[in-house]
């Protein structure tokens, strides 16, 4: 009888090691898409629970993806210093969390957040899947920037990835470059020099600049002035664009020279897209748009110009991949967060080139089999004269990428190609500007930074349960009358809620409370509230609610835009 428990226990120990052993190995073929997202439009009153717009497809457990894409602000001053970086306010930031439960669009993590988030700043939350083992058999690629989420593919592979056939691409997946958007007529004349950074759109002095990670705010869509690392448009007349930045500038965009003297001038092409400051790898950048080129020629909607020439666009920057494994075993062009070439202007400017993305490798051990990453910068668009003795102007090339990873230095094996894009070049002409870029320049070429810590997660055990104070049904903003905006919000409970401050904001960033509004809570039951802000300016215009508790704790809900 000993024996045979004996040997029945020795059954069982090795079922459940060939059971782990089986589990250890599974290996899971990859392609497609494989992350969710979803904006994050506020925090709690306590750091480990943000409110999402939509949390279908996430389920207790998930490893998540935190990020915030956008929010830095920059000098929008009408002088050489627009688009400088005056603040990143959290731009850049990430960091991986795992879901603790979830209660409708409220998400409640494990461990508090590290890092403190601007949520005017297009912070997004991304499924990360785990795998045990992945072989990547086609193209492994992510959702495109939208302008609110997006950009980034990110996986967690507890033993090796392998990547020989397929490739992880997120090329052309980062912000968008300025769009081809010609208004016509153009009433410029030899006597004009449009050389402001910055132009409201429509206006036909100026070409649309391209995105980064300052928004482009109402008033200030079209010009020169680069977006932080979103490349300038050229300005009047079929001056070029510029190319997008990473962690490195792109190109400027060329003049347009023409040949006699009382033709419009092009003097002031598209500024470059900045070179960004990574804090050491604890922010992570989308490559930059390229700038729009100028254009008179063509109307893309409505009539009045001569047509048969056109602008082009900025090209859009590369995206982010961030990959966490214990190995990696790759071949080939495995990993691609490039941009593109801008499209070639015919009798108008061309646009700039998008920056090269940026790619994280947390892995502990690489191959030796060669294989390269690429993160390069598009090229600018070149210019078409049809035999005119005319030189319009080419984009500028946008930046290379970025690339991060563990350890003093990759093996020997692995190749980064991180050029910036070259410019453009003046094509079919008579003058002697024939095959040259102009004042075009290319984009410089990209970094690669060692020693990185790896995707980072909280530490701090969370406070479970969080309850909330105040529950909302319902936030509204909206054009009220005699030039206000009217604010009516809906609770379903309320505990200890003493009063509502009503903030605005002119950047989603910055708020001001300009009212309060007391509790009507005396039970605990749901109430409706409204409030009038009679001083908001033109233009675009941000609302988020502040609640503050009896004992002076406060909370912010989600943010509201009235334009």
């Amino acid at each position: 009888m000993v024996y045979k428990r004996l040997r029945l226990a020795i059954g069982m120990l090795l079922g459940v090691f060939l059971l782990s052993q089986s589990l250890f190995s599974q290996t899971t073929n990859i392609s497609g898409v494989i992350n969710i997202y979803t904006p994050v439009l506020s925090y709690g009153p306590c750091a480990n629970f943000v409110t999402v717009s939509n949390s279908t497809g996430f389920v207790e457990g998930d490893t998540v993806l935190i990020i915030q894409m956008q929010g830095a602000t920059i000098d929008q001053t009408n002088s050489a210093s627009f688009g400088t970086i005056t603040s990143y306010n959290g731009a850049g930031f990430f960091e991986k969390a795992e879901i603790q439960s979830i209660a409708g669009n409220s998400v409640y993590f494990t461990k508090n957040l590290i890092n403190t988030y601007n949520f005017g700043g297009k912070v997004q939350m991304i499924s990360v899947p785990v795998y045990q083992n992945a072989n990547v058999t086609g193209t492994l690629t992510g959702q495109p920037w939208n302008g609110t989420t997006g950009g980034v593919l990110v996986m967690d592979v507890r033993g090796t990835l392998t990547v020989t056939v397929g490739q992880l691409d997120m090329s052309t997946m980062g912000f968008n470059g300025g769009a081809r958007s010609e208004t016509c007529p153009n009433s410029c004349n030899f006597s004009q020099n449009n050389a402001d950074y910055f132009y409201a759109d429509p206006n036909y002095r100026a070409a649309m600049k391209g995105q980064g990670i300052a928004a482009i705010n109402t008033g200030f869509e079209r010009g020169r002035g680069a977006q932080a690392n979103g490349a300038g448009g050229g300005n009047d007349h079929n001056s070029g664009g510029g190319g997008g930045g990473n962690l490195s500038a792109g190109g400027i965009g060329s003049r347009n020279n023409e040949p006699g003297g009382f033709l419009c001038k092009g003097y002031n092409p598209g500024e470059p897209g900045k070179a960004l400051n990574s804090a050491a790898g604890t922010c992570m950048f989308m490559g930059g748009g390229g700038g729009a080129g100028h254009g008179n020629n063509f109307a893309v909607n409505g009539t009045g110009c001569t047509g048969g020439g056109g602008s082009t666009a900025g090209s859009n920057g590369g995206g982010i991949i961030i990959v966490m494994a214990t190995s990696l075993n790759a071949a080939g062009v495995a990993f691609r967060a490039n941009s593109s070439p801008a499209a070639s202007g015919n009798a108008d400017g061309a646009g700039g080139g998008g920056a090269g993305g940026t790619v994280l490798l947390d892995v502990n051990s690489i191959s030796a089999s060669p294989f390269t990453i690429q993160a390069t910068g598009g090229s600018g668009g070149s210019t078409f004269g049809f035999g005119q003795n005319r030189c319009y102007g080419p984009g500028g090339g946008g930046s290379g990428g970025a690339v991060f990873f563990k350890g003093g230095s990759l093996p020997g094996t692995v190749t980064t190609t991180l050029t910036g894009g070259v410019p453009g070049t003046t094509l079919s002409t008579t003058n002697p500007c024939l095959n040259t870029p102009g004042t075009a320049t290319a984009g410089a070429t990209g970094i690669t930074i060692p020693n990185h810590t790896g995707v980072l997660m909280g530490t701090s055990v969370a406070l479970v349960p969080c309850i909330l104070p105040v529950e909302y049904a319902s936030f509204t903003a909206q054009p009220g009358v005699q030039n206000s905006v009217r604010l009516d919000w809906q609770t379903t409970s309320e505990v200890n809620n003493d009063h509502f401050e009503v903030e605005h904001s002119l950047d989603a960033i910055n708020f001001k409370a300009v009212g309060s509004v007391p509790s009507k809570s005396i039970a605990g039951n749901g109430n409706a509230y409204g409030f009038n802000h009679r001083e908001p300016v033109f233009g675009d215009n941000w609302y988020r609610i502040r609640q503050f508790d009896r004992d002076g704790h406060s909370s912010v809900g989600e943010i509201r835009q009235v334009h």
